[in-house]
């Protein structure tokens, strides 16, 4: 009950009363989809989820299940809810679509549309893959490109297609889908917010870590230039990392020549 209310209240003060309620899954049949949660149908974790694939009324879906770790459990909680409330009200062909919630669990679960081809870091590196996959292919530079360019449209919806500005605020490659034809999807808005009215912009901790105190980014364990400059967070930022990261392919200068021509002038 606590769950539904909060995600209820959440919703109407988001959305002003105006979005498209979501299925209500139990938690016996996610753990039907998932065969409980077996890790072979295991994706990948995040920094405080693990997404799992799966299947409901023969249909293939992606379920995120937040960690209920003790030191964590109530910023999980708050960041579920936030993902659920802003995925809720999301309706572009390149956000990950929101199916439904169980609401039924400390923390609730998030059912997404499938994710097709997983993950955009398991084509960019080896990081993190406990698999040695020795036939490993880097993402072409023209398909980094158009992931890019989808994922610049997902953030141009959510600027300007609400009333109130919304800011995403923590862009990482393992927030990107995409499927065999490279159509890339945006998920996962933990840690959105929505602009206050009357403003067009917040200040705050510069995206992702990229930048540090020296106003430094570090690529492939190699420190660059920083694009940003102090505390202010620059939003076309967020393609540099999958366009700039690649160790095994000899197309990083090439992206690098790439980012430094049509990066913003006033940046």
């Amino acid at each position: 009950m606590r769950n539904g209310e909060r995600v209820l209240k959440e919703l109407i003060a988001a959305s002003n009363g105006k979005y498209n309620p979501n299925r209500i899954f139990s938690d016996e049949e996610l753990k039907i989809a998932t065969n409980n949660f077996d890790d072979q149908n295991f994706i990948e974790p995040d920094h405080h989820s693990n997404l799992y694939k799966g299947t409901w009324q023969e249909r293939s879906i992606t379920i995120m299940k937040f960690w209920e770790i003790r030191k964590i459990k109530q910023a999980a909680y708050e960041r579920c809810i936030n993902n659920i409330v802003y995925a809720a009200q999301m309706n572009h062909k390149h956000i990950l679509k929101l199916i439904g919630c169980c609401i039924e669990t400390p923390i609730p679960i998030l059912v997404f549309e499938s994710v097709e081809y997983r993950t955009l870091p398991e084509r960019i590196d080896l990081y993190g893959d406990p698999q040695p996959r020795p036939q490993f292919e880097p993402l072409r530079l023209k398909y980094r490109l158009k992931i890019a360019m989808d994922i610049a449209h997902a953030l141009a919806y959510l600027h300007v297609g609400f009333p109130r500005p919304i800011v995403f605020r923590h862009f990482m490659p393992s927030h990107i889908s995409f499927n065999e034809q490279y159509v890339a999807k945006l998920f996962d808005f933990s840690f959105c917010i929505s602009i206050p009215e009357g403003e067009t912009h917040k200040f705050g901790r510069p995206w992702f870590d990229l930048i540090l105190a020296t106003n430094a980014c570090m690529v492939n364990g190699k420190t660059l230039p920083s694009p940003c400059f102090g505390n202010r967070s620059c939003s076309w930022m967020g393609i540099t990392p999958f366009l700039l990261s690649n160790p095994a392919s000899t197309e990083t200068d090439q992206r690098r020549r790439w980012f430094c021509r049509h990066k913003p002038s006033n940046a």
